[in-house]
């Protein structure tokens, strides 16, 4: 690598699943689109399967910023050469999602539901379920360890199908009032994971704030000393 270093760009690199903001020198390096060096091995520090051509992100810094839930990843076929060029970012690498099936029929709900059942068809309308139940006494709230890091999730890269389902899922849950505008001081990343039928679901990585949450340690009644009490 004998180009002069001059400029450099952040963008959001992701690695089937493996997400994070990346900053890169800008250099002639050939036939290659990336490459990532000791420096970003070290950092996230990766399991290699050189055999298989797999890799695993269990360590804790990835578990923390980069990964939604633990995955094993397969590399993309071909042959490595050195340990700094062999995590190059060719596109058929950093798909995350292979192309959706054709979406089938949409089934009705008598269809849906066994013969057996369909006296029992209006306890789950989808009409009921748009909209939260009346404000009750008492309020939940999600207390945090003292002094715990307040962190700011990622952003994750999104394509424009993801965009639109995206803006489509918070207009719907904002007029049903399930959702309301954020007031907190720490944010969650969202990720959409694709369905069999090719729909996208939307899913918030809880995964630091789950770990710096407040347990709470009520213990629950016995289920076979409730049984004998009724």
């Amino acid at each position: 690598m004998n180009s002069q270093i001059t400029h450099y760009t952040k963008f959001g690199m992701n690695i089937k699943g493996h997400f994070e903001e990346i900053e890169c020198h800008i250099a002639e390096i050939g036939n290659h689109q990336v490459v990532l060096g000791t420096s970003w091995l070290e950092k996230h520090n990766p399991d290699i399967n050189w055999e298989k051509h797999e890799l695993r992100f269990p360590s804790k810094f990835c578990s923390e910023n980069c990964l939604p839930l633990p995955h094993i990843f397969k590399l993309h076929t071909g042959e490595v050469e050195e340990l700094d060029t062999f995590l190059e970012c060719h596109q058929d690498f950093l798909q995350l999602y292979a192309e959706g099936k054709e979406e089938p029929p949409k089934k009705t709900l008598e269809e849906m539901i066994p013969p057996q059942y369909h006296e029992w068809k209006g306890v789950f309308p989808e009409k009921d379920t748009a909209h939260l139940p009346p404000h009750r006494p008492y309020n939940i709230k999600i207390k945090l360890i003292p002094r715990a890091k307040i962190k700011h999730g990622l952003i994750y890269s999104t394509g424009p199908k993801e965009d639109e389902e995206l803006r489509n899922t918070l207009k719907r849950q904002l007029e049903a009032g399930l959702i309301c505008l954020s007031t907190s001081s720490m944010t969650s990343p969202i990720i959409f994971v694709k369905k069999k039928n090719g729909k996208l679901r939307l899913c918030v990585n809880y995964h630091y704030l789950n770990s710096i949450t407040k347990k709470n340690v009520y213990l629950l009644p016995l289920p076979s000393d409730l049984i004998e009490k009724l």
